[in-house]
């Protein structure tokens, strides 16, 4: 006997089941509005949309990792640099590279970073 893929659809005709999808679609779209929006609290579904302190303490996270990366990027570009310099090989593109990178460190934080002398890399 071949399949017949009817039986899937419990004998309903063609009008029912564009309602019952409809439905579904809306009821979907329905809960996902009011889950969004915290209205679902009550039944344990809380939270919706990032509060403004939790987006706020995201913010202070992501900007204290940045500025660790980049007090990484100026001690190797210094190191580099200082590596360069005791070698007697040019060392201006590392100092370039470390110029750009004390510039956006002044930029964020608003200060300057202090430099070690190239003794204090060894």
């Amino acid at each position: 006997m071949p399949f017949d893929p009817k039986w899937l659809l419990f004998g309903l005709s063609e009008t029912q089941i564009d309602g019952i999808f409809t439905f579904s679609w809306r009821a979907i779209i329905v809960f996902h509005i009011a889950w969004a929006c915290g209205w679902l609290g009550a039944f344990g579904l809380g939270g919706g949309f990032a509060a403004a302190a939790d987006v706020e303490k995201f913010k202070n996270e992501v900007s204290s990792m940045k500025l660790e990366i980049l007090e990484e990027q100026i001690w190797d570009s210094r190191v580099r640099q200082c590596e360069a310099i005791n070698a007697q090989q040019n060392s201006t593109a590392y100092g370039k590279r470390l110029s750009v990178l004390l510039g956006e460190y002044r930029f964020r934080t608003k200060q300057e970073y202090q430099l070690l002398p190239c003794s204090e890399y060894r």
